[in-house]
């Protein structure tokens, strides 16, 4: 009788020790997706037996790949297309925004750039055919101002040469003595003087006569008055003698003035010709120097590169999915301002549980070890996966020293879901170590 109630409290005691143990192991752990926790020392976890080569850490189910779609743009939500739960493909519009001002701009800036290119073609069109008709005309020497100057050099060659011979035949005519004014009135002295002494010899065979009573006193008086004629004739000879002197003075003078002014403009005539050639190289110059001007006036990049900006903008209005996945999360909000984060996507199909290991565990791993998967949600552990990355370093922060290792989850259809805690189980002797 003893026996009995003795064997019924083993029993009872065996049936509480196997409750308690698997309420130890399988009930769900809350654990904070950023606080990553481990059980046991080295091949040791959760369980009971002190022998198991099992150790375990815990962690959070995440998408492989998970994105955030935001605008800076601050336009207005026109339309959103999805729902939270909604699958989409790489590109698929997720929403779009008020693009109205943003086409208008783009429309402006167009038209802007198409007619600062016409005026920047009319213009570069100008100064091209400027600068040809510039240099051929430097080059064939018929730019209007050489022609010019140079007509002006020419005529006062001309004028120049004609004074220069005019004053030689002057000086020459006056050193021969060859004047025909001063001739003639030399001719006119010598005549008169000829004649003077002619009369004053005849008077003096006339006064003779008178005296001896042959001739009347007025013929005396009448041959006083032609010799007193005939002196101021030659004196008005003489005078007329001096006149034509000061006279070929006065044409060496002016003709030596003309000479000087004809040698003056000769030179300034030249260097008007040397200045008109300056000046059509430096307008040729000039105008290639607007040439280059011009040229880099049709440079419309940065115009044109605000048109992108604005065109980029445009596309932006349509927010669209940059992978495939699930929509699980939506902020936008039609009639809102598209500001900041707008959606969430993510890989459900395919997940990881990232997780930490203690160091004194973290050298028994190594990538590719195949480890169960068990959520906190069943307890149970019908989820394989495979160690895909090891951290190098610890992670930063945590009291004990632990680092960051990532599974990727092998299960087909494990009905897994983003943001589940679950433990990763690795067995040590299993997979060879």
């Amino acid at each position: 009788m003893r026996k009995g109630k003795i064997g019924k409290m083993i029993l009872k005691f065996l049936i509480l020790s196997i409750v308690v143990t698997i309420s130890s192991c399988g009930s769900p752990v809350e654990t904070s997706p950023q606080t990553l926790t481990q059980t046991n020392a080295p091949r040791q976890n959760t369980n009971t037996n002190p022998n198991s080569n099992i150790i375990s850490a815990r962690g959070v189910v995440e998408s492989v790949e998970s994105r955030d779609i935001f605008s800076n743009l601050g336009l207005t939500v026109q339309h959103v297309y999805v729902e939270v739960g909604d699958i989409v493909t790489a590109g698929q519009t997720l929403a779009t925004l008020e693009a109205y001002d943003i086409k208008l701009s783009i429309a402006q800036h167009k038209a802007t750039i198409e007619l600062a290119r016409q005026n920047n073609e009319t213009m570069l069109s100008d100064t091209q055919r400027m600068l040809d008709e510039a240099a051929g005309n430097l080059s064939r020497g018929t730019n209007m101002h050489v022609v010019s100057a140079t007509s002006a050099l020419t005529m006062a060659a001309a004028n120049l040469e004609a004074v220069q011979v005019n004053y030689g035949l002057t000086r020459r005519d006056i050193e021969e003595g060859n004047d025909p004014h001063l001739m003639a009135a030399e001719n006119a002295v010598r005549d008169v003087l000829i004649a003077l002494e002619t009369l004053e010899a005849n008077h003096q065979n006339l006064y003779a006569l008178y005296n001896q009573g042959l001739l009347a006193r007025e013929d005396i008086r009448q041959s006083n008055n032609a010799i007193t004629a005939t002196r101021n004739q030659y004196e008005d000879a003489q005078a007329a003698v001096r006149t034509a002197t000061d006279a070929q003075e006065r044409a060496i003078e002016q003709l030596q003035i003309q000479l000087n002014s004809a040698r003056a403009a000769y030179r300034d005539a030249r260097n008007v010709v040397s200045a008109s050639h300056i000046a059509a190289r430096q307008e040729v110059d000039t105008i290639r120097n607007h040439m280059e001007i011009a040229e880099i006036a049709t440079n419309l990049e940065h115009m044109e590169i605000a048109l992108q900006m604005l065109e980029r903008q445009l596309e932006q209005t349509f927010i669209t999915a940059p992978i495939s996945g699930t929509v699980t999360a939506v902020h936008a909000r039609e009639g809102a301002p598209g500001m900041g984060l707008m959606f969430t996507i993510e890989d459900i199909e395919n997940l990881k549980v990232t997780t930490g290991f203690r160091e004194y565990d973290i050298g028994l791993l190594a990538t590719d070890m195949e480890v169960a998967i068990i959520p906190n949600a069943t307890g149970v552990s019908n989820h394989t996966g495979v160690i895909s990355r090891i951290n190098p370093a610890a992670i930063v922060g945590l009291p004990i020293v632990e680092f960051e290792v990532e599974v990727l989850v092998t299960s087909p259809n494990s009905g897994l879901r983003v943001g589940m805690n679950a433990r990763v189980e690795v067995d040590i002797e299993r997979t060879g170590q």
